[in-house]
């Protein structure tokens, strides 16, 4: 073999190793590739999964979770809501009357919201005389979906608590309810919602705090005994500090026992007064809505008091039990400021750091208002 011929195998030899390297090298970096995009693909979908999942999550604990209720969007600084009590009568006892009439301020009073308030609190007594057994119940239409029909109440969601009449019947049918009513927002016992930089809204569960009730006969003792209401107390300091972390104007507080009243039938209630009268002015809470006796009342002590270094103001007591029957029994109260007799609600607007509220009757006419400044 000459030595051309030998270089020309050498060097095709070399290429062709060369080639065989390249081959290699490229089936490699494409199974590679390939196993990267698969890879990829996997990561992606993970990721989707793991978002739509949270989110769900967040939507389900949201509604669901007696720390948070989902709160109404206010477009500016100004919030009209009512505040109603002891109403469900399946329309009798001026009940229709009433949820007429809160339609119709909503229409008039709400100017910037469109003619739409953005709230009803509900005090409680939500349907007489025994409550509802079971999310199914006929009540649940015959005294709400097919009495509150309104146009100015359409859509407007409803913020409720359990009166002493719900009681007796399955409380937690009411709280069910709100998986199968947009209106109903009742995510437990008691619950709270923040519009930030402006109010804080905290519903307590009062009947299980009166202790006769649990042994009435009347009353469903056996998951009353069951409801912790320390545990209740220490979750409303939480609420109230989640409240000043989010820079609230107004703290408003919603149960439906008063501390005190000048109704004959049950006036003063002790235990309301020990567990929370002073909790909530340490605490700062400006008002305390609550029903229980059928009429409105406003009374407040005018004691300015300090608690812990800083002036609290006197606690604004406003009961609204009205929403249907009513009775006549108000008698004198050193704390009394105003009073109605008949049928009504409480029609209230926010305007950042004024709060005015008007006792409005079942015919629409407003028989007291009154305006309150922060702090």
């Amino acid at each position: 073999m000459t030595d051309t011929t030998l270089v020309r195998c050498l060097t095709f030899l070399r290429l062709s190793d060369e080639y065989t390297a390249y081959k290699t090298a490229k089936n490699s970096s494409e199974r590679f590739s390939t196993i990267h995009i698969a890879l990829l693909r996997v990561l992606v979908i993970g990721l989707v999964a793991f978002f739509t999942l949270s989110f769900l999550l967040v939507l389900l604990v949201s509604r669901f979770n007696q720390n948070y209720a989902p709160a109404p969007y206010i477009k500016d600084a100004t919030m009209y809501f009512i505040v109603v009590g002891d109403w469900g009568r399946n329309g009798t006892m001026n009940q229709l009357e009433v949820a007429n009439a809160m339609g119709s301020w909503c229409e008039t009073r709400a100017i910037t919201n469109n003619g739409k308030c953005h709230l009803i609190v509900s005090t409680g007594d939500n349907f007489y005389d025994n409550g509802v057994h079971d999310v199914h119940a006929k009540q649940f239409n015959d005294s709400f979906e097919g009495i509150y029909t309104h146009s100015g109440l359409s859509n407007t969601p409803w913020y409720l608590v359990n009166g002493n009449h719900d009681w007796r019947g399955d409380p937690h049918a009411q709280i069910e309810y709100s998986k199968y009513s947009k209106r109903w927002i009742f995510p437990d016992y008691y619950h709270s919602f923040i519009i930030p930089n402006l109010v804080q809204f905290i519903f307590v569960d009062t009947t299980p705090f009166l202790s006769d009730y649990r042994t009435n006969p009347k009353m469903n003792t056996k998951l009353l005994e069951q409801q912790n209401t320390e545990k209740q107390l220490i979750w409303f300091k939480e609420q109230v500090k989640k409240g000043e972390d989010a820079k609230v104007l107004w703290k408003l507080a919603v149960g439906h026992h008063p501390m005190y009243s000048a109704a004959g039938k049950h006036g003063d209630i002790p235990e309301m007064i020990s567990n929370f009268e002073k909790l909530m002015s340490e605490e700062g809470v400006h008002m305390y809505w609550s029903g229980h006796d059928h009429n409105l009342q406003h009374l407040r002590n005018d004691t300015a008091r300090f608690f812990n270094g800083k002036l609290r103001l006197p606690l604004e007591h406003v009961i609204s039990g009205a929403g249907s029957e009513t009775r006549d029994d108000i008698e004198d109260h050193p704390l009394l400021k105003a009073k109605q007799i008949g049928s009504g609600f409480v029609f209230v607007k926010i305007e950042r750091e004024v709060l005015t509220f008007s006792f409005v009757d079942y015919n629409g006419q407003e028989t007291f208002t009154s305006t309150i400044k922060i702090w």
